[in-house]
Parts: C-alpha cells; structure tokens; sequence
C-alpha cells in the first residue's frame, strides 16, 4: 500500500479498531496520534504517533490489541469512602 500523495502530503491513515486517530493535517511535519479505547481492554501496539515525511507515513500501521483480561483503571464507589 503507497502512502505517499505528492511531496507535500500524506493520505488519511486507517483507524484501527477499538481507536481513533487525530491529526489536524495531513502535510509534511504533521503529527497523528492514535489512541485506544482502553475501558474496553485495547492497548496499542506500539509508540502511538506517526509523523508525516516527504515520503509518507513514518513507521507502520497502529493497531489497537485487546487484551482478555484487563484492570479498571478509574472505578468507583458510591457506597462509602476508602479509609486507611
């Protein structure tokens, strides 16, 4: 797959699934970050920024992996305060 539209520009990347993908251009020197919805168990599987260059896309293609078994990362309580 060419990634490269001219020598000023990049295509839309794909969104992954279980992510999204945000980048305010796609010309030389942009930046896409990539992030994964993780309430629901997806990581990334890598460093999650792209850079656009002359040729193209830096690095390869993100994907956001699921894991099985994941901890809650913001839960709480209503029921009564922590005490130590």
């Amino acid at each position: 797959m060419c990634l490269v539209l001219s020598s000023t520009g990049c295509v839309t990347l794909d969104v992954p699934n279980g992510g999204v993908v945000y980048s305010s251009a796609q010309v030389v020197g942009s930046v896409a970050t990539y992030s994964c919805d993780a309430v629901n168990g997806y990581i990334l599987s890598e460093a999650g920024t792209r850079t656009c260059a002359q040729s193209g896309w830096t690095g390869s293609d993100i994907t956001c992996e699921r894991k099985t078994q994941f901890m809650c990362l913001t839960c709480e309580s209503t029921l009564s305060p922590f005490h130590w």
